[in-house]
């Protein structure tokens, strides 16, 4: 069957099935699949020297769900707060970069080396556009809970190191062991009073009816930093680690206050409200956007601080990723094949005796030889 197909295959068809660059396309999209916004090996990755009172510029990226599969640049949120000046220096980005959905851009979040504060109001920051008098639509909200639902994480990065959560797990020895989940969510569902935990899975039955949406508009950013050996006055960044929350902000009492400062959150029964994005009330609701700096030295070397990323926290089975590599690897073997039972059916042929030159079905290269031995005129 193989070697009537082969033999009886269209010569044309055949060319463009083994074109050189139709298999180096093919290969190239195989060796560039996202996993869940999976990071990029850091191939010549050199740390920057920074010293006390640098800028460290932050730039924002994007925001990924292992549920739709569907990247969507950080910019693009609803009122999210972003430099006003679209003189903006971005960094340049590879094509593989480009494929995966990244989009780096500066944000406005101001960082100074080895400077800490506990909270400061990013609406309130020069040159930064936020939603108009800080008012998020009904649609806006809309938006924030779509994302939130569909579990969506920001990516963010320092100095070409993602922004991740530190996580505790345990090693098959019980030895607890210290990783980075690479980037943090946008929001979280909260538990409703109401909701009866299951026994089995410890998560509540009616999470997806009565859980509120809350969104993560605070976030601790911790640096961890390593002091150079030849030059003590500099350091290099090892860690970017990301602590968010949700609070509601009091904002009457922002708006009478410094506006660079956070006002005092708002609480009910001793405990800090959560700043929901639920699109109940009338006219949307005010959302202010704080954060916080720490820097934290350590011992680790420069050339390791890659290696809390590169363990694997994500459990979830991304079943989009698995059926294209199944169908690229199908498809590359049966192309092996094919190659293999053209080049044996021209073998056989070849062997042959008694076959004139009438019976060989050449096409390409091994059209040659009729030029070469062919007489002059």
């Amino acid at each position: 069957f193989f070697h009537h197909t082969t033999h009886n295959m269209d010569a044309k068809t055949l060319r463009v099935l083994l074109s050189p660059h139709l298999v180096l396309i093919i290969l190239f999209l195989s060796l560039h699949h996202d996993h869940h916004g999976a990071l990029a090996s850091p191939v010549g990755d050199r740390p920057s020297t920074f010293r006390k009172g640098d800028q460290i510029p932050l730039y924002v990226n994007k925001i990924t769900s292992l549920h739709t599969q569907i990247p969507f640049r950080y910019s693009d949120l609803p009122g999210i707060c972003k430099l006003s000046s679209t003189n903006i220096d971005n960094i340049d980005q590879n094509m593989g970069q480009t494929l995966m959905g990244d989009h780096y851009e500066l944000s406005p979040y101001n960082i100074t080396g080895l400077h800490d504060f506990d909270c400061a109001v990013l609406n309130a920051a020069p040159n930064v556009v936020c939603a108009p008098d800080d008012l998020y639509s009904e649609d806006d909200l809309n938006a924030y809970t779509k994302y939130i639902k569909q579990e969506y994480q920001v990516h963010w990065m320092i100095d070409n190191l993602e922004s991740a959560m530190l996580k505790t797990l345990t090693d098959r020895f019980n030895n607890p062991v210290q990783i980075y989940d690479s980037g943090f969510p946008l929001g979280f569902q909260a538990y409703h009073p109401d909701d009866e935990f299951s026994s089995t899975t410890g998560f509540a039955d009616q999470l997806q009816e009565n859980g509120d949406m809350n969104l993560n508009n605070h976030v601790r950013i911790n640096l961890l930093y390593k002091i150079n050996e030849n030059d003590p006055t500099s350091f290099s960044i090892t860690g970017f680690e990301i602590v968010p929350s949700s609070i509601k902000w009091d904002y009457e009492d922002w708006k009478e206050g410094m506006p660079g400062t956070c006002p005092d959150p708002v609480s009910k029964n001793g405990e800090y409200v959560p700043q929901t994005v639920n699109p109940t009330a009338a006219g949307g609701d005010r959302i202010l956007w704080t954060y916080g700096v720490s820097w934290e030295r350590t011992d680790i070397p420069t050339a390791d601080r890659w290696d809390r990323y590169w363990q694997n926290t994500d459990w979830g089975v991304d079943w989009v990723g698995l059926l294209s590599s199944v169908m690229i690897l199908g498809f590359l073997s049966g192309l092996v094949i094919m190659i293999a039972l053209r080049t044996l059916s021209d073998l056989h042929r070849y062997n042959q005796k008694n076959i004139s030159e009438d019976d060989i079905d050449e096409t390409g290269w091994k059209l040659v030889h009729g030029d070469v031995t062919s007489v002059k005129r």
